[in-house]
């Protein structure tokens, strides 16, 4: 997600269906209290330290 994928693009380099990729990424925003896919990026980037 950092690098810019869509849910489309990570199924296919992951080798899954893009359902799969959605209903990974729900529980996840919901867990760290973002809504969108930057928050999540940042929030992650924040946790790693870049």
């Amino acid at each position: 997600m950092a690098q810019g994928h869509t849910n489309r693009s990570a199924a296919e380099l992951l080798v899954v269906s893009p359902h799969t990729i959605n209903t990974h990424l729900t529980p996840i925003f919901r867990k760290i209290s973002v809504s969108s896919r930057v928050q999540l990026v940042h929030a992650v980037m924040a946790a790693v330290g870049n």
